[in-house]
C-alpha cells in the first residue's frame, strides 16, 4: 500500500476578497481528467462544480443546510483553512467483483465559519479517476449541539438536456421500472439516476456510506428545467435529520465514465466506506442456494399454515437432498415460522421468529442438513412491523445459531414502520444498519429484501452479502407485474453500481401451464447469462427443483462462481444490451443479455492469456427460440478458442448467451468445433431472430392519431408514465404483461385532449383499458368521449359504462369502441372516471385505485 500526502493551509488574512468570487479551490483526479471546484461567492454562499477534460459536467451548484430554530448553514461563510491530500492504496473484498480494489484519490478539505454566529461547517471533496464525491462535516461546537435539519441544499445543475435512466421518488419502495427520459421530463427521483450526456459521457448520481441519515432523493429545481436539488426523506414532523454535532453526511457521489461499462467496473461507492470492521471474516462465505420460495409465488404452496404449506419437514428434506446431489451450497426456507396468517388476514403483521409451524421440525431439519453438508438459509419477514422485529432480534438470532443457521434472508414488504416513519428515512436507515451490525455479532450473513438501497456499506460489514432493492424475478409470477426484457440491460448501469443484487434468477420453466397468460419474457439462455451479468454473493437458483432436475443447461449454474477475481465489461448500451466477462482462478465466464430486440454482439477474447488454448462452453439461443412461444429452447455447444478470437453471436429477442471458458487440460481438441463454425451458425440465426415479435406491444394500423399532441388535465403517475405524453398515440398497444407500456393514474381521473393537427374524418375511436384487480387496477366505470373543432365546445358524446365485478379473475384488456362517428373533427376529449378507492369487495378495500390506459386508436 502507498499513501502520499501533501498538505497546504491558507488562513483568512491571505485572501484577496472580491465582490463576487470570494474563494475558489479545486482538486483533480489522479489522472487529471476530472476536477471538482469549490467556491464561496457573494453573501458567503458555498458552491461546487465538476469538470471532465476541461468541460463542465455539473455547473455551479449550491451547498448547505437549513436548520430548525437556528441560523442555517447556507450563507455568510468565510474560509478558515483548507488542505489538499492524496491517497493510493489497495484493499481486498471479502466477497466482490474483484479480488483486489484500488482506492486512489486526491482530496480537498475546506473549513468554513460564519463570523457573526461563530458556527462552523466543513466540506470534504474527493476526486477519483472514476468520479467525484463530497460530504458535509459539522464539527462539535459550543453553539450548535442538537441539530434538526429541515433541508440539505445540495444541487446537481446541468446546462443541457441530457438523457437519464431513473425511477420515481418513493419514500419506502424502489421497485419501480427504470425509465429513460430527457432531464427536462424528469421531476423527482429515487437515486441512483444514471445520465448519458449529449457529448457521450456517462454519469450516475447517488450516495455512499448512508449512516444515521435519511436516503437522498432528488427533485427538479423550480427555476431550472435541467437541474435537481437533494430532498431527504423526512420524519413525520417534516424534519429531515435529527442528530447532534459532531456529525457527517453520507457522501454525495457522481460516477463519471467515458463508456457505460466504466460505470459497472467502478468501485467508487465501496472506496468511500470505512474498511472492514469485522476483525475475523473467515466465517463469511459466499453461497449458491435453492429454496422453498418460487412455489409460493406461483401459488402452488402457501407461506402460512395450510394443506399446501410449502415449508414442511418432508418438502425441506427433498430440497436438501437435491442440493447435496447437485453440489448446491444451501436451501432457503420461507414460511417456516408462525405469524404469516396475521399478515394474510390484513391485520398488523406479527411474526414469531422462534416458533416454527407444527409441520416444520427444525431440529430434525438442521440435523439432516448438517449430515448432508448443506447450509440452511433462514427467513425473517417483518411485513413492515419492525418494532416487533426489533423486540425479538436477539432471541431470533440466538435461535438461528442454536440450529446452526448462519445465513438469513430478511424481508420488509408492507407499509411504513411505524406509520409515518418511512423505510428510507433516518429511522428506517438506522434499523437496517442495526440489523447488519447485530447479525455480524452473531456471525450471520444477510440477504435483505425491501432494503434501503446499497451504498457500499458491504465493505465495512461484508456479512451484508446481497440485497434486493429493485424489481426481481418474483414479479414474473402470476401475482406480479412482470419484468420487461430491457430491465436486465438497465439494472447493471444503475442499481448494481453500489452493491450485490438478489434478482433470484434460475427459472427454467418459463411458461405457466395453469395460467398461460403469465410467462417470463426471457429465454433460458438469457436466464443463465444473468448469473454473470448480475452480481450477488448469495446467489439463488430460483426454480422449483423438479424443473431443474435432468436439465443439461443446469450445468452452467453448477459451474458458475459466486464471487470473482476480475470484471471486464466487453460492450454495452444502456437499455439495449450488455456483455460482461468475469474470471475466477483460471476460468472466465461471459454473460450477454439483450432487451426486447434481437441483435448481434461481438465478444473479443483478448482478455485470455496469450499463447494458450481454451475450451469455450456455450449456452445460446437456438434457431427456434422464441421468448413468447418456445423460450426454453437452448443450444449447448463448445469450441476451441484463444485470445486472438472473437465471438460473433446472435441473441434472440429478450435473449442472451452464457459462456464458460476453461483451459485445455490434457484433452484432444479435435473433438471440439472451431470458433468459425460457431460464428457461422450464429449468422444463420440472425435473420430468423429479426422476425420475432417484440415484447409488450402490438403494432396498430391505420391510426390517424399517430404521434398527435396530447394535453393532460392530470399527469399520469411517474411510476407508470409509459415514456411520455405521446405514449397513448405511438402506434403500439400494450399487452397485459407489459406494465411499463401502460399509462397509470392513481386516484385521479384520466382527462385528455388529443389534437389531430387539423380536421380529419373520424369513423371510429377505440379506447383500451387494463383490468387487473390483483394490482388495484380497475376499468373506469364511466368514460366519456367527445369531439370539437375549437377545443372549447365538445359535442357528440359517447358514454361507456362498466361495472367492476369481484367475479372477474383474469387480467385482461377492456376495449370501448365508438363506431359510426362519420364526421370531421380536430380534437378528441377522453374523460375516464377513476373509482378512486378499491371497493368493499376488494382485499385492499379503501386503497388507492388505478386506471391504466394505452393506445387511443382513431380510424
Amino acid at each position: 500500500m502507498k499513501r502520499l500526502i501533501a498538505v497546504f493551509f491558507l488562513l483568512p488574512g491571505m485572501f484577496t476578497w472580491c465582490q463576487q468570487l470570494l474563494i475558489e479551490k479545486s482538486v483533480s483526479s489522479p489522472d487529471g481528467k476530472i476536477s471538482i471546484i469549490f467556491s464561496v461567492e457573494k453573501n458567503g454562499i458555498p458552491f461546487y462544480k465538476v469538470k471532465h477534460s476541461g468541460n463542465e459536467v455539473i455547473t455551479k451548484s449550491k451547498l448547505g443546510y437549513t436548520i430548525k430554530d437556528q441560523v442555517s448553514l447556507d450563507k455568510n461563510f468565510k474560509q478558515q483553512n483548507f488542505a489538499i491530500t492524496s491517497f493510493d492504496g489497495t484493499w481486498t473484498p471479502v466477497a466482490g467483483t474483484s479480488s483486489s480494489v484500488r482506492n486512489n484519490y486526491n482530496q480537498l478539505s475546506v473549513e468554513l465559519k460564519q463570523p457573526e454566529t461563530d458556527q462552523q461547517m466543513n466540506l470534504i471533496f474527493r476526486a477519483f479517476n472514476d468520479g467525484v464525491a463530497f460530504r458535509y462535516v459539522v464539527p462539535e461546537q459550543a453553539n450548535l449541539k442538537d441539530v434538526q435539519i429541515l433541508d440539505e441544499l445540495t444541487e446537481f445543475r446541468f446546462n443541457e438536456n441530457h438523457f437519464g435512466w431513473w425511477i420515481p421518488n418513493d419514500y419506502s419502495w424502489d421497485e419501480n421500472y427504470y425509465k429513460k427520459n430527457t432531464l427536462e421530463d424528469i421531476q423527482a427521483v429515487n437515486t441512483p439516476i444514471t445520465i448519458e450526456t449529449l457529448n457521450g459521457l456517462y454519469l450516475s448520481i447517488n450516495e455512499a456510506a448512508l449512516i444515521n441519515y435519511p436516503a437522498m432523493t432528488i427533485e427538479k429545481i423550480p427555476d431550472d428545467k435541467y437541474s435537481f436539488h437533494s430532498v431527504l426523506i423526512p420524519w413525520p414532523d417534516g424534519v429531515r435529520v435529527k442528530t447532534s454535532a459532531p456529525f457527517q453526511s453520507p457522501w454525495r457521489t457522481i460516477h463519471i465514465s467515458e463508456t457505460p461499462g466504466g460505470l459497472i467496473e467502478s468501485h467508487l461507492a465501496e472506496n468511500l466506506n470505512e474498511p472492514c470492521k469485522i476483525e475475523n471474516t473467515s466465517w463469511i462465505k459466499p453461497i449458491k442456494f435453492i429454496g422453498i420460495w418460487w412455489g409460493m409465488h406461483t401459488q402452488r404452496w402457501t407461506w402460512e399454515m395450510s394443506a399446501r404449506h410449502g415449508a414442511n419437514t418432508e418438502n425441506t428434506k427433498r430440497y436438501i437432498d437435491f442440493a447435496a446431489k447437485h453440489n448446491i451450497d444451501g436451501v432457503l426456507i420461507e414460511g417456516w415460522n408462525q405469524g404469516w396468517e396475521t399478515w394474510k388476514a390484513g391485520m398488523e403483521s406479527k411474526q414469531y421468529y422462534t416458533k416454527p409451524y407444527p409441520d416444520f421440525d427444525i431440529e430434525e431439519i438442521s440435523r439432516y442438513a448438517k449430515e448432508k453438508g448443506v447450509q440452511i438459509i433462514g427467513h425473517h419477514e417483518t411485513g413492515g412491523n419492525v418494532t416487533n422485529y426489533d423486540e425479538q432480534l436477539d432471541s431470533a438470532f440466538t435461535f438461528l445459531k442454536r440450529y446452526g443457521i448462519n445465513y438469513l434472508k430478511t424481508g420488509y414488504a408492507g407499509g411504513d414502520f411505524p406509520v409515518g416513519k418511512h423505510h428510507f428515512g433516518q429511522y428506517g436507515v438506522n434499523h437496517y444498519n442495526n440489523v447488519i451490525k447485530k447479525a455480524a455479532e452473531y456471525q450471520i450473513m444477510l440477504d435483505v429484501h425491501e432494503p434501503i438501497k446499497p451504498t457500499g456499506i458491504n465493505r465495512t460489514y461484508p456479512n451484508l452479502m446481497t440485497q434486493e432493492g429493485a424489481r426481481g424475478n418474483e414479479q414474473n409470477s402470476p401475482t406480479g407485474n412482470h419484468i420487461p426484457p430491457e430491465h436486465h440491460t438497465i439494472i447493471p448501469f444503475t442499481r448494481l453500481l453500489t452493491g450485490g443484487y438478489d434478482y433470484t434468477p434460475g427459472i427454467f420453466k418459463l411458461k405457466n401451464d395453469a395460467v398461460p397468460a403469465y410467462h417470463l419474457s426471457i429465454t433460458l439462455a438469457k436466464e443463465l447469462a444473468l448469473y454473470v451479468v448480475i452480481f450477488s454473493p448469495m446467489l439463488m437458483v430460483a426454480d422449483m427443483i423438479e424443473y431443474l432436475e435432468d436439465q443439461p443447461a443446469f450445468k452452467f449454474i453448477q459451474d458458475v462462481p459466486v464471487t470473482w477475481d476480475e470484471t471486464k465489461v466487453i460492450d454495452g448500451k444502456i437499455g439495449d444490451f450488455v456483455t460482461i466477462a468475469r474470471h475466477k482462478g483460471n476460468e472466465w465466464f461471459i454473460g450477454s443479455v439483450s432487451d426486447e430486440n434481437s441483435r448481434s454482439v461481438k465478444i473479443p477474447l483478448n482478455f485470455l492469456e496469450a499463447g494458450k488454448l481454451y475450451i469455450a462452453e456455450l449456452y445460446v439461443d437456438g434457431k427456434e427460440t422464441n421468448w413468447n412461444e418456445t423460450p426454453a429452447i437452448i443450444e449447448i455447444d463448445s469450441c476451441i478458442v484463444n485470445n486472438q478470437n472473437t465471438f460473433n453471436l446472435s441473441l434472440s429477442a429478450a435473449g442472451g448467451a452464457a459462456i464458460r471458458i476453461r483451459p485445455v487440460n490434457n484433452e484432444s481438441i479435435s473433438a471440439y468445433k472451431t470458433i468459425d463454425e460457431i460464428n457461422s451458425r450464429s449468422a444463420e440465426k440472425e435473420k430468423i431472430f429479426a422476425l420475432l415479435p417484440v415484447y409488450g406491444k402490438l403494432k396498430t394500423s391505420n391510426n390517424i392519431a399517430l404521434d398527435a399532441a396530447v394535453d393532460y388535465a392530470n399527469e399520469p403517475s411517474m411510476k407508470y408514465s409509459a415514456g411520455g405524453n405521446k405514449a397513448l398515440v405511438d402506434g403500439y398497444l400494450a399487452t397485459v404483461i407489459a406494465y411499463d407500456n401502460w399509462q397509470g393514474f392513481e386516484e385521479d381521473n384520466l382527462d385528455i385532449i388529443i389534437d389531430l393537427g387539423g380536421q380529419k374524418r373520424i369513423n371510429k375511436v377505440s379506447l383500451n383499458f387494463l383490468l387487473n384487480y390483483n394490482d388495484w387496477v380497475f376499468v373506469p366505470e364511466k368514460t366519456i368521449l367527445s369531439f370539437s373543432n375549437d377545443k372549447k365546445n365538445f359535442w357528440n358524446e359517447c358514454v361507456f359504462n362498466f361495472k367492476n365485478d369481484s367475479g372477474i379473475k383474469e387480467k385482461q384488456i377492456k376495449t370501448f369502441n365508438a363506431d359510426n362517428i362519420n364526421n370531421e373533427y380536430r380534437y378528441i376529449k377522453v374523460v375516464a372516471e377513476n373509482v378512486k378507492n378499491c371497493p368493499q369487495w376488494h382485499p385492499a378495500s379503501g386503497g388507492k385505485a388505478w386506471v391504466f390506459i394505452d393506445e387511443v386508436i382513431v380510424e
